[in-house]
């Protein structure tokens, strides 16, 4: 029996997560970085978001797997005490 999030479909979740936190991203720096009257160069600014992005996607996806891992060795523990 499979206890847990597989990895594909932390792969899923990590994507559609970072996907929005782009296009939050490339948003903010748009409407919140002229505020601190910081210019960035469109192509400049989707290079950072691409950047951010990438990071974030490793990010969200190791934290993923480690409260996955958590979470099987809690129900291995339970599991072994109930026998």
């Amino acid at each position: 029996m499979h206890i847990g999030q597989s990895h594909f479909m932390s792969v899923v979740e990590s994507t559609v997560s970072v996907l929005a936190g782009y296009l939050l991203n490339v948003l903010i720096q748009f409407l919140v970085y002229p505020l601190f009257g910081i210019e960035v160069a469109i192509q400049h600014a989707f290079i950072i978001a691409i950047i951010i992005t990438g990071l974030a996607f490793v990010k969200n996806y190791s934290v993923r797997r480690l409260f996955n891992r958590i979470h099987v060795n809690q129900h291995v523990d339970t599991s072994a005490k109930e026998l």
